[in-house]
């Protein structure tokens, strides 16, 4: 359920602000948090779903985007 929730929620947000840097946003947070798990002291070897929900969170960020293009384009 919270995979849907993230994917609608990625996806509203895509298509009310229909930037393209928006995409951005998730590989800086994914950055982030590779460097912290590179810290010492932190357990890296522990199952880490971050490439997952960063893949997922693009691809509807992009689909909202595309969408909030195509609804707002004059015909």
């Amino acid at each position: 359920m919270s995979l849907f929730l993230v994917a609608v929620l990625a996806t509203a947000l895509g298509t009310w602000l229909r930037r393209w840097w928006l995409l951005m946003l998730p590989i800086a947070a994914a950055t982030g948090a590779a460097l912290l798990l590179a810290m010492p002291g932190t357990r890296v070897d522990a199952d880490n779903p971050l490439p997952f929900l960063l893949v997922l969170i693009e691809l509807f960020l992009a689909v909202g985007v595309t969408a909030g293009k195509r609804l707002t384009r004059p015909t």
